[in-house]
């Protein structure tokens, strides 16, 4: 892993005290996981999907 910058180190020690939580914070920052795009509804879902299947 390459060094993190002095402000990302800072505000980490800002963030958590624990340095294991330091770590995976910066950890997680500079190596997202990627996600599966998906669909979230906000309102009640339509009885006839708006989506070909």
């Amino acid at each position: 892993m390459e060094k993190p910058s002095n402000l990302l180190l800072k505000v980490t020690r800002q963030l958590f005290t624990n340095v294991d939580e330091q770590t995976k914070f910066i950890d997680a920052l500079v190596h997202p996981q990627p996600f599966a795009p998906c669909i979230l509804w906000c309102q009640d879902k339509p009885d006839i999907s708006p989506f070909n299947m």
